[in-house]
């Protein structure tokens, strides 16, 4: 019995650390970039499994939308570390299952496709590149823990490289991440855009602006770094980051944000810094600095860690994105960016258009977040009779309950 004890442990153990040596690795190259397709490849080290399975997100966390993003890829090849080639099945719309056939390293190449300039996808052409990671990257089937390092080949003319993650040492435009999550909670700007920084909240901000902008650099960084403290001054004025990025796109039409661990992606007009206008960029700039807490570190369970085969269903994305964007207009005031009379205007012109959609007495707020697979992104033409926002409901309902909070305090 004791010997059958032994034996079952041990195995336990080679079955733990069968994984334990493994590191995965990216390359990213874009050779024509006009042709806006990037040339991606996998390798995976020191695996124990015989069979594995790879695949590709179907989402982009804090974009409630399955955009099937396999959709996008071509030329899945397998090969061995000699270059031999392996055999593999495609399984489902965005799983391949490997037979490793023993191979120390298993190379996997591909092509996407990228030509879709939003905050949530990727994009390039030969001015730049711009991705998410869930857009490109693979992972390995039961090991999103595994770690990760990433290495970007710029087109020859480009030369630069803006990410949230951590640069490796030693080794140009290459950058690494602890786990698959982190990985892909960082996006890429490439080419020869403007990078400058500046300091608040007691670390460093950079700023990668892609495209003309009527913007002055030095006003700019002042009323980001005066949103920034605000932003922070929410939280007891502590940072939970060692620096953060802006990816800022100027654009001649369309915009939003999406936020990440330690860095944004930001979309605009490029006119939009004029002192008439610049307030909605800063708006837009606090709603997804404030995300750096609520939602990224103040979440509910359903999100992270993910599940990026399907819907990840919640029933407090009012409470993510509407109180989001209520502490952003806050900030902008507390930032002396906006007046209170402009903070009081800005309400009740939101009330009034909460309370005058016809859907905001059908659908419950809590539905709104729990069916935003299917409505939020999806609207047609009775959308406004039966549905609601749950980033203006619930900035309502955050204003409220903070007006209860200050009555009794």
């Amino acid at each position: 019995m004791k010997k059958l004890l032994i034996t079952i442990c041990l195995g336990l153990l080679a079955l733990g650390s069968a994984w334990a040596d493994a590191l995965i690795r990216y390359t990213v190259s874009m050779p024509e970039p006009h042709t806006h397709y990037f040339e991606v490849t996998m390798e995976i080290t020191d695996q124990r499994d015989n069979t594995l399975t790879v695949v590709l997100p179907s989402w982009t966390p804090g974009s409630y939308l399955l955009r099937e993003f396999s959709k996008s890829l071509e030329e899945f090849e397998v090969t061995d570390q000699n270059g031999r080639a392996l055999p593999f099945t495609q399984t489902t719309k965005s799983e391949w299952q490997i037979t490793r056939n023993r191979a120390s390293t298993v190379r996997i190449s591909y092509r996407i496709y990228a030509y879709e300039l939003t905050v949530r996808t990727s994009f390039l052409n030969a001015d730049h590149g711009y991705f998410n990671g869930t857009n490109l990257f693979l992972y390995l089937d039961g090991h999103l823990d595994l770690p990760a390092e990433v290495t970007i080949e710029p087109y020859k003319d480009w030369s630069r490289v803006s990410t949230g993650l951590k640069a490796v040492p030693g080794k140009p435009f290459t950058f690494s991440a602890p786990d698959y999550d982190v990985l892909v909670d960082a996006p890429f700007e490439i080419g020869n855009h403007t990078e400058f920084t500046f300091e608040a909240a007691g670390i460093t901000h950079r700023v990668a602006m892609y495209g003309w902008a009527n913007y002055d650099e030095a006003s700019l960084k002042k009323q980001m770094a005066q949103v920034v403290e605000a932003c922070t001054d929410v939280f007891g004025g502590e940072n939970p980051n060692d620096d953060y990025l802006f990816i800022v796109h100027n654009l001649s039409r369309g915009g939003g944000g999406l936020e990440h661990l330690n860095s944004t992606t930001l979309q605009t007009s490029r006119f939009a810094y004029s002192p008439s206008q610049v307030n909605g960029f800063l708006n837009l700039t606090a709603h997804e600095y404030f995300h750096l807490w609520n939602v990224k570190r103040i979440r509910p369970q359903a999100l992270g860690p993910f599940d990026y085969t399907q819907e990840n269903y919640t029933y407090h994305l009012w409470v993510m994105e509407g109180f989001t964007s209520y502490y952003a207009g806050v900030a902008l005031q507390r930032a002396s960016i906006t007046t209170e009379d402009d903070f009081i205007n800005a309400t009740f012109n939101l009330i009034n258009s909460v309370e005058g959609r016809p859907g905001s007495r059908v659908q419950p707020v809590a539905m709104a977040s729990f069916d935003t697979w299917i409505k939020q992104y999806r609207p047609n033409e009775n959308s406004y009779n039966t549905t609601i926002s749950y980033y203006g409901k619930g900035q309502v309902l955050a204003g409220l309950l903070d007006l209860i909070i200050l009555h009794h305090t």
